[in-house]
């Protein structure tokens, strides 16, 4: 794996109260890598501290701009009403898992 120096950050995260948030310098190759407070990793954010507030936010934000596509699909005009159906039925059966 290749790596960076001048893209390179990390993220220390403290999940403990017993760590006291006391922060370690990362290095490579004698440079020393500046840190971040928040990570985006598979549409969640990972924070520093464990606020989640943000994860929560961001989650119902993704969710209204995939309703937001798939309403685009079902108001479509030149979209045939069988495929309306499939996603339909497809939004049912997941939204219905959901709960």
């Amino acid at each position: 794996m290749r790596l960076t120096t001048s893209t390179t950050e990390y993220l220390q995260c403290h999940f403990s109260d017993g760590e006291g948030g006391t922060k370690d310098e990362v290095t490579m190759r004698g440079e020393v890598m500046p840190s971040v407070g928040k990570f985006i990793y598979l549409g969640l954010i990972i924070q520093e501290k464990r606020d989640i507030d943000k994860d929560i936010n961001q989650c119902i934000k993704v969710g209204w701009q995939k309703w937001k596509n798939v309403s685009r699909v079902l108001s479509e005009k030149k979209i045939t009403l069988r495929l309306k159906e499939k996603v339909t039925f497809t939004v049912r059966l997941l939204t219905s898992s959901m709960v």
